[in-house]
């Protein structure tokens, strides 16, 4: 019988283990929904549930011995959690709005604001998490008191129970890592998969009790005579069970913070990831459970563990840029590569830590009975150590030191344990081996690899050093910040500030175009703000827009990292030029939906650009629930404008978000702004009625026209060009569509995005004819758009296309000069604008400003003529275009040359100089028509067969 029993007690503590890590995973979720997702709101989360685990492990090592029936009592707890586990899921929603309302009394404190959180937290989760830390030692306790030859017999017994018990827990923690990452939040959303964990702890609880009666009345091993209380040496061993813990879960954050640098921060990377580093730690408590049935005095090699474990944690971050460099510099998203880097960096030591806990425990059973005692004791002590390894890794070595120093560190602290644990050795000759190898990889640890060698290799992603170099890094609590600086003939024109390895934002011009029109849009057609709120800062183009924008009078910023927002004196070097600086503005440090729920103002403008949906965390910042929650602190007319990234998202993705969006703000629009960059847009019952002087006043603003001419919004009537649709079309267009709520986050799809199968759907979304005719046909645009400006904006639509192919890198550079001076002689005939040309041409203001700046420093023009004769161009002043091309000795720019002389009236000198080129022309099918073009539009005489 016992051979049956054994393994449907390790099966049950599987299905355990499986629904311990989904109800962790959404207790989380909706805790981050309460409380807010900041560093500090989830570190008292994380606190509060290792206490309510820790507080299990000390009730366990007390009261443990005293139950007789260890088997139907772990069925309880089981129990127990499974119905706690529901409640806190169903139930935390609920009471958010409440809670929120609460805690807003003291966001002027922050010291008792976050008590209050730690104390909710703990008081939330205390029920099923001090439940979850009793189960081990309990069990462990059934396993030994069962008259098994193997384990209560054995010398070793006590870990062999041990070890098997925390191989099939955490292997069951991989399962539910995985699956509810890849399926079950899918299918049944967050509520359902609380069921689903729920049922996992029921059919856990019904297995033990269906075998509990075998349990009952066995014999103890460890009769009362022979309890005994810690010693010295237990002390030396618990800890090393505290240190190990934190070791490992310090490990744990920085390996993470690591690992994206590499690949996108996404939460299946993420599932990924936890199961390699869950994987290793369970197969090594069933490999030490294993060594210790074939030789009971196996846990003496603890030492050489814990030596190993230090020399491992140098390797493999000294040897992991082999491992990478094979897969190029691009994202890495691909599931088996990320298998790859994370085994390659991770599994090691994890599967060290998983022989290390078993093995003390193995050690201090021979100190500390009875067994439930030294089991309540070890994870105690373990759990400890987790939890404040979590938290130090996070607020001091991370910020303080940096993930390369806290790697030494961490594996100085291997050292530590190996000293603790070193009674228990015997004097082998691989003791000493072990030593002298441990203190070699510390001599010659690689100080500055990460810097010289990593944070370059994520630059090259980004054109580094070719296009841009590295001006600053910095490794805060939440994200490790890299900034690159662009530069045109050594002036620095551009920022791009990449987190964890992603380009987050970019000060570059068509960044700043999509980012400026959160704010130069409303600005239009709200006749009088007054309070605007920005919420995720990124490079500062939007915030700059906002303290460019006179009528404001408070501007809130929101901003989840205090390090984003320290490192953007990069971008504004003058503390003049700081929109942070601005009298005007506050800043907040959270989570901008925990603002939102928290706060009292309403806002006239809400404007929001978080990181990317697919973005691990960030999903709920693109939900139904948290549009409403825009909505509801906005002021009456107040209007929202919101950063669409598509680029990142595939067809149904978006129809999700602004099916939500839809469902919220009723009268929903959607915008281009820079490529693939759109804007949803919405209002709280405005009534739009702007005059065409009210609308056009930015533009009679010197500060912000000399910025809407540089981004390409040069007239007023090219801001209704972006126009995509209203309302009743995106209502159309996504009606079979589900919205994206919290409760199924996963109607966003995860794994690596690929955008190239899906740019037909999005460029028939852009397509200016069929945007043309919605805007002609549109409720609101009839009631938000002046009347004289509706009928000029629908010349600008063809303008719109040029310039969408311009951004989205279909310019029209890939086509004979025939075509693109054609389109160019379009532009500067037909229109009065000055950028769309230079865009055409592939030159920006950035470029010219750099120009300006060599020039203004004296140097010879001659460099510099191609961008001189083109900005010329562009500004109609012909004659001086022929002159700098005239000078310049570049023959790609002739065709340009010809046609300048021919708007500037010399066709005579045209004529001559195409009958010197006659054989060229013969030779050459695209110059043949480019001169017939040129002949038929200026009536030249140029003989061309």
């Amino acid at each position: 019988m016992t051979r049956i029993l054994y393994p449907i007690l390790y099966a049950i503590f599987f299905f355990s283990g499986a629904a311990a890590l989904l109800f962790e995973t959404l207790w989380f979720r909706q805790a981050g929904l309460t409380f807010g997702n900041s560093i500090t709101a989830s570190s008292l989360v994380l606190a509060a549930f290792m206490g309510g685990l820790a507080l299990g492990n000390g009730l366990s090592a007390r009261l443990g011995r005293r139950i007789a029936r260890p088997v139907r009592i772990y069925a309880l707890l089981e129990i127990a959690i499974a119905l706690s586990g529901v409640a806190i899921v169903w139930m935390l929603p609920a009471f958010t709005a409440g809670l929120s309302i609460f805690l807003a009394s003291f966001l002027d404190s922050p010291l008792l604001l976050n008590a209050l959180r730690l104390l909710l937290s703990f008081a939330i989760l205390i029920v099923p998490t001090t439940a979850m830390g009793a189960t081990l030692p309990i069990l462990v306790r059934a396993l030994r008191v069962r008259d098994d030859a193997s384990i209560s017999d054995n010398e070793g017994g006590f870990g062999i129970a041990l070890g098997r018990l925390y191989a099939c827990n955490t292997l069951g923690a991989v399962v539910g890592a995985v699956a509810g990452e890849i399926a079950i939040i899918e299918w049944v959303g967050v509520l359902g998969t609380a069921w689903v964990a729920a049922l996992l702890d029921i059919i856990a609880a019904g297995g033990a009790l269906g075998i509990a009666r075998y349990f009952s009345g066995a014999r103890e091993v460890s009769p009362p005579k022979l309890d005994k209380l810690p010693t010295f040496r237990a002390g030396c061993l618990l800890g090393a069970a505290f240190l190990s813990g934190a070791i490992l879960l310090a490990l744990e954050v920085i390996w993470f913070r690591f690992l994206h640098l590499f690949v996108p921060a996404t939460t299946l990377a993420f599932a990924v990831m936890l199961s390699v580093v869950l994987t290793g730690i369970g197969v090594g408590g069933g490999l030490s459970a294993r060594w210790l049935r074939r030789n009971a005095g196996a846990f003496r090699t603890l030492p050489a563990i814990a030596l190993s474990s230090g020399i491992l944690t140098i390797v493999t971050y000294l040897t992991f840029v082999y491992v990478v460099t094979p897969f190029g510099t691009g994202y890495i998203g691909n599931i088996s590569q990320i298998l790859t880097l994370s085994l390659a960096l991770m599994f090691p030591v994890s599967l060290l830590s998983g022989v290390l806990f078993t093995f003390i425990g193995a050690a201090l059973n021979r100190h500390v009975q009875p067994d439930t005692r030294a089991a309540g004791l070890l994870t105690l002590a373990n759990t400890i150590g987790a939890g404040l390894g979590v938290l130090i890794a996070g607020f001091g070595l991370l910020p303080i030191l940096g993930m390369e120093i806290a790697i030494f560190i961490l594996a100085l602290c291997y050292g530590v344990v190996a000293f603790l644990v070193s009674g228990l050795r015997r004097k082998y000759r691989v003791y000493y081996v072990l030593f002298v190898a441990y203190l070699l990889v510390l001599i010659l640890f690689p100080f500055g690899r990460m810097e010289n060698t990593y944070f370059t290799f994520v630059a090259q992603r980004f054109g580094y050093p070719d296009t841009w170099k590295i001006a600053g890094t910095r490794e805060g609590r939440t994200e490790t910040i890299i900034y690159l600086e662009g530069a045109y003939f050594g002036v620095p024109v551009a920022y791009q500030m990449l987190t964890d390895g992603f380009s987050m934002a970019s000060s570059s011009l068509v960044n700043r175009r999509y980012m400026k029109l959160y704010v130069y849009w409303p600005v239009a057609l709200h006749p009088d703000l007054k309070k605007a709120l920005l919420i995720s800062f990124g490079v500062g183009s939007t915030a700059k827009a906002l303290t460019d924008t006179r009528s404001l009078e408070q501007i809130d910023v929101v901003d989840i990292s205090r390090d984003v927002l320290e490192m953007n004196r990069i971008v504004y070097p003058d503390p003049d030029a700081q929109p942070l600086k601005d009298s005007r503005v506050r800043v907040h440090i959270d989570d901008g939906r925990y603002f939102l729920q928290t706060t009292q103002n309403r806002y006239d403008l809400i404007t929001s650009e978080p990181p990317p949906p697919r973005q691990a965390g960030v999903v709920n910042l693109y939900s139904q629930e948290y549009f409403q929650l825009i909505y509801n602190r906005l002021s009456e007319g107040g209007l929202c404008t919101y950063w669409l990234p598509v680029h990142h998202l595939k067809p149904e993705d978006t129809k999700a978000i602004i099916r939500a969006f839809c469902n919220v703000f009723e009268d929903a629009s959607l915008w281009a702004g820079a490529g693939f960059n759109w804007m949803l847009a919405g209002s709280r019952n405005a009534s739009y009625s702007p005059s065409e002087d009210s609308f056009s006043r930015q533009w009679r603003d010197p500060v912000v026209r000399s910025e809407l001419l540089a981004l390409g919004l040069e007239r007023p009537e090219q801001l209704g060009a972006l126009f995509m649709s209203d309302a009743g079309h995106l209502n159309a267009l996504t009606r079979d569509t589900p919205p994206l709520v919290d409760n199924y986050p996963k109607r966003l799809s995860v794994g690596f995005f690929n955008r190239e199968p899906h740019r037909t759907f999005y460029d028939r979304w852009m397509n200016p004819l069929l945007t043309r005719e919605r805007f002609e046909s549109s409720t609101f645009i009839r009631n938000a758009w002046p009347y004289g400006m509706r009928r000029r904006t629908l010349d600008y639509f063809e303008a719109q296309r040029l310039l969408d192919a311009s951004l989205i890198s279909q310019a029209d550079k890939t086509r004979d000069q025939g075509t693109r001076i054609a389109t160019l002689h379009t532009l500067l005939t037909q229109t009065d604008l000055r950028t769309l040309p230079l865009w055409h041409l592939q030159i920006q203001d950035d470029l010219l400003y750099a120009v300006d700046t060599r020039l203004k420093a004296g140097e010879e023009k001659t460099p510099y003529l191609p961008y001189l004769s083109a900005r010329a161009l562009a500004e109609r002043d012909y004659t001086l275009a022929t002159r700098y091309y005239a000078q310049s000795s570049d023959p790609t720019l002739r065709y340009l040359y010809l046609y300048a002389l021919c708007m500037a009236g010399n066709t005579a000198e045209v004529e001559r100089l195409a009958a010197g080129w006659k054989d060229q022309i013969l030779r050459d099918t695209a110059q043949r028509f480019y001169y017939q073009w040129l002949a038929q539009t200026f009536d030249l005489n140029i003989p061309i067969p």
